[in-house]
């Protein structure tokens, strides 16, 4: 049985573009990585964002190497100049993790 958990759509579909980092707490088990995954997945394709658009991790497994990202956020940034530094001081680090920057 699927529980469509509109309320928490309606809160996270209101805060988008906002410039706000969302976060999602609950108990363990209790939908949270299938309100994200799947209902608000659907919620943007079906809106009109490409998959290519839309970044899905999954952080829960410490143990596994192909889990560790980095993120860096440069969020707003004023120029491409800024931006290129960002983006120079992760490839700088040497390892296999994922490097992920959100502009």
């Amino acid at each position: 049985m699927l529980f469509p958990r509109q309320q928490y759509l309606d809160k996270l579909i209101a805060g988008r573009g906002n410039g706000l980092v969302k976060i999602v707490t609950g108990g363990r088990r209790c939908g949270k990585s299938f309100l994200l995954f799947t209902i608000f997945h659907e919620w943007l394709i079906s809106n009109g964002i490409e998959k290519e658009h839309i970044i899905e991790l999954s952080l829960d497994d410490r143990r596994s190497k192909a889990n560790r990202v980095y993120i860096q956020s440069a969020y707003r940034m004023p120029t491409a100049d800024k931006e290129e530094q960002e983006q120079r001081s992760l490839t700088k680090i040497d390892d296999s993790f994922k490097k992920i920057i959100i502009v």
